[in-house]
Order: C-alpha cells, then structure tokens, then sequence
C-alpha cells in the first residue's frame, strides 16, 4: 500500500480586477476511487483537504499567503502488482472556490510518484481565473510506501 500525503502550501493571486483583498474559500476535499475516478459509486472514502478553519484566506494581488496546516491529510492507494483489489486505484482531488472560480479536479493513479516523505514535497499548482481574477493554489505532495525503507 502506499499512501499519499498532501497539503495546501500557499494561496496566490496574480490578478485582482476588483482591488484591495479578495477573500478566498471554498471546498478543498480528496477521493479515493477503487477502479473509476469517474463513477460516484466507486468511491472508498472522502476526506477533507483544507477546510478553512479560520474563514476565507484575503489575498492581494502580487501576493502569496503561506498555509499552514498541521499535518498533510493522507490517502491510501494500491500499490501495483503487491496489493490485493480491496485498495483504491485512484485519488481525486475536487477544489471549488468562491467568486464563480469554479471547480476544477486532479485525478492521480496508484502508479504515479511522488517524492517520499523524507525528500522535499512536490509543488503543483492549480490555477483558477475569471475575466476579473486570477487565483492560484499550491499543493504539496509526498508518498509513503509500506514497507519502504
């Protein structure tokens, strides 16, 4: 089994068209899917990612608010070959903001690599915008293998 860790490192605008600092919210959660990430039915478990704890994060533009969040939420995937079927294949990660932003989703395979624990995190950024603004969120990634030394 390996196990995913993620966390929301920072929150970004690039563009503010409405001026001063625009709160930003929504809904930040991960899914892990047995064989289709696309089938609501196929869901094993759903858990929060980031859920605003403190109210919106304010951003101006230009600038970047680092996230701090205790501990990376972790997702349990089948690793290829070694793990029996009752482990997910798949991990969803659904982000809606406010602003009508929009919902955008990553989709990871049981395959897919990520640094370990002990190295650096990788930095993915999702990126949303309307005509009037431009938001980015950056997550950070990292694996766990059973077993791995």
């Amino acid at each position: 089994m390996r196990s995913i860790d993620v966390r929301l490192h920072s929150i970004s605008c690039e563009y503010n068209g409405f001026g001063g600092k625009i709160p930003v919210e929504g809904s930040i959660s991960g899914s892990t899917y047995f064989r289709d990430p696309n089938n609501p039915a196929d869901i094993r478990d759903t858990r929060v990612i980031y859920p605003f704890p403190n109210g919106p994060v304010k951003v101006s533009e230009d600038e970047t608010v680092p996230i701090r969040m205790d501990r990376s939420v972790s997702f349990s995937l089948r690793t290829p070959v070694h793990d029996p079927s009752e482990f997910p294949d798949f991990l969803k990660m659904t982000v809606t903001l406010n602003h009508e932003l929009g919902t955008q989703n990553w989709t990871f395979r049981n395959n897919d690599t990520f640094p370990l624990r002990r190295e650096d995190p990788l930095l993915k950024t999702m990126a949303f915008s309307t005509p009037n603004l431009r938001v980015n969120l950056v997550f950070a990634f990292q694996m766990w293998v059973e077993g791995a030394v």
